[in-house]
């Protein structure tokens, strides 16, 4: 599981980690996905519900779904997972601000 620059973080780099072990603990911690494609041109975002393993994420939805038959054509898909862990509230709102793993 190689970084490169489409999935490398740039502000706080040194907050990442990349290991699949602490990928795989984030994802069996959570069970609520957002999953953004393209359809006829069109970008989407929508929740979904997920389980995985150490080697596939599945995803909740209608095997005659739209986004399962994207997913058969081969398209690609983005999936993102994030786990709040904590809220910084400031006394001025520019300041606020949230703490995450993703």
């Amino acid at each position: 599981m190689g970084s490169n620059i489409k999935n490398k973080v740039i502000r706080y780099s040194s907050r990442a980690i990349y290991d699949k072990d602490s990928l795989l603990e984030l994802l069996n911690r959570n069970f609520v996905c957002n999953v953004g494609f393209i359809d006829d041109g069109v970008p989407y975002i929508i929740p979904m519900t997920y389980v995985n393993d150490e080697n596939f994420i599945y995803l909740h939805g209608s095997p005659e779904g739209r986004l399962i038959n994207i997913l058969k054509d081969g398209s690609l898909v983005t999936i993102s997972v994030m786990e709040l862990n904590g809220i910084v509230l400031a006394k001025k709102i520019r300041y606020n601000s949230i703490n995450y793993s993703s």
